[in-house]
């Protein structure tokens, strides 16, 4: 919004409203790379009827919408607290707004359960009976002007409440930005730049993986403290260079990758893996200077 609640036109009046959701535990099941399935066979809690659709409405959490006016607002009568799942209340957060009558959107608090005791998580997606407090959903505002409240035009937006970042210094492999990048890139709402920047455009990619070896077990198979990992600076230099003693470095790596724009997502076989270093102390190795890979240590990409 150009203007606020306290803004120089002292008669101004914006109207926000929210309506956040969670509908997870009512969509479908996570396929990865094979491609979503939109049949009912592959929806989540396949224990209530998919046709069934008044009961399958136990499964999103839908507090309905909340309104705010006027700055200084603290979200007491604005929260998102009535919305269940099988039952069990969920509270999706609140609305506020500053002192400058701007929207603040509190979503949940991280939480996460089970509504049936007898069926723990199990594993990292689609578990039946799970849910949690992330949530998202349309945001939409009136703004009336001047003593006749005269109605100007708003265009709505979304909101989107994310997990809990447990491990700040570890990007997800696609992120929510790459995503929204290549949709405003393909539809053509901006244009793409004239050239590939290294530090832009590449560097993420490859380093990624290497920092989910914090998080995921099955990405430290092949990045220790050797060549191999993309955190060592030499390497770096070679597959950030356009010089012909690079050329084989970069064709290696491009090779491992998934071509770009094919529907096929099959990719050629990994090599070998390499042994990692033994790691018997308690600490552990990003804690100690000079490990490559820690992420509060994460190196800058070379410039240029």
């Amino acid at each position: 919004m150009p203007f606020s609640a306290n803004s120089p036109r002292p008669r101004t009046r914006i109207t926000w409203t929210v309506e956040l959701a969670n509908a997870k535990g009512a969509w479908f099941r996570f396929a990865g790379r094979s491609g979503q399935s939109t049949s009912d066979t592959h929806r989540r809690n396949l224990h209530i009827d998919p046709a069934d659709t008044t009961d399958r409405a136990r499964l999103a959490v839908r507090p309905g919408p909340r309104t705010v006016t006027g700055p200084a607002q603290d979200g007491r009568g604005a929260r998102f607290d009535n919305g269940t799942f099988l039952g069990e209340t969920v509270p999706l957060g609140e609305l506020r707004t500053d002192e400058a009558g701007r929207l603040l959107v509190l979503g949940g608090s991280g939480t996460s359960f089970s509504a049936d005791s007898g069926h723990p998580v199990s594993t990292y997606a689609d578990n039946d009976f799970w849910c949690d407090d992330i949530s998202d959903g349309p945001v939409r505002a009136s703004a009336a002007l001047g003593p006749g409240g005269r109605q100007v035009p708003v265009t709505q937006a979304w909101c989107l409440v994310a997990p809990t970042d447990f491990a700040p210094y570890t990007e997800n492999l696609i992120t929510l930005y790459d995503v929204a990048l290549e949709t405003a890139r393909a539809s053509g709402m901006l244009p793409r730049p004239p050239e590939v920047s290294f530090t832009r455009d590449i560097h993420p990619l490859p380093v990624r993986p290497v920092a989910f070896a914090w998080v995921n077990s099955r990405a430290r198979k092949n990045h220790g403290n050797r060549v191999r990992n993309f955190f060592e600076p030499a390497r770096l230099a070679l597959l950030a260079s356009n010089d012909q003693d690079g050329l084989e470095a970069r064709r290696f790596v491009f090779g491992i990758l998934r071509t770009p724009g094919a529907m096929d997502v099959t990719q050629a076989p990994p090599p070998p893996p390499l042994p990692l270093p033994p790691v018997t102390s308690s600490t552990p190795p990003g804690a100690r200077p000079g490990w490559p890979g820690a992420p509060a240590r994460r190196p800058a990409p070379p410039t240029g």
